[in-house]
């Protein structure tokens, strides 16, 4: 998934339009439209859109690291590329049970979560850190 592509499906799951987020932006529709299919945002273009949608850019970094890397999928036992979902995910640690949001690869050849160590050590640190902000640690 590039840039645009993230874009616009950020903005139909905010219930967003296109054409607001242009109009908001800054940009024309049109202009707007080919950014998101030819993925050809400048910086500046980027930040507006991403304040309009409230989008973290560490989000917008982690589309572009990912971006045609391959991880090996254990079901089809090859390199395969993937898609990265935010999911929400139940958690317990030391008896205290609560949900986060966690970043999954998924296979895009057959839909199974694959395993990617980087992945999994940031979603551990999230749960850590949910874990001390419920118990008043942090």
């Amino acid at each position: 998934m590039n840039l645009g592509e993230y874009i616009a499906k950020i903005i139909d799951e905010q219930g967003k339009t296109k054409v607001w987020v242009a109009e908001k932006s800054g940009i024309i529709y049109k202009t707007f439209v080919d950014k998101l299919t030819r993925d050809s945002f400048t910086g500046k273009e980027l930040l507006r859109v991403a304040m309009v949608l409230n989008i973290n850019l560490e989000d917008l970094k982690d589309v572009e690291k990912w971006e045609n890397m391959k991880s090996y999928c254990l079901n089809c036992d090859t390199d395969v590329e993937f898609n990265i979902k935010e999911v929400i995910v139940k958690n317990e640690i030391k008896g205290i049970f609560f949900d986060c949001l966690a970043k999954i690869p998924y296979c895009r050849e057959c839909g199974e979560e694959i395993y990617i160590s980087e992945l999994s050590d940031n979603n551990v640190k999230i749960a850590h850190k949910k874990y001390r902000e419920l118990k008043g640690e942090i």
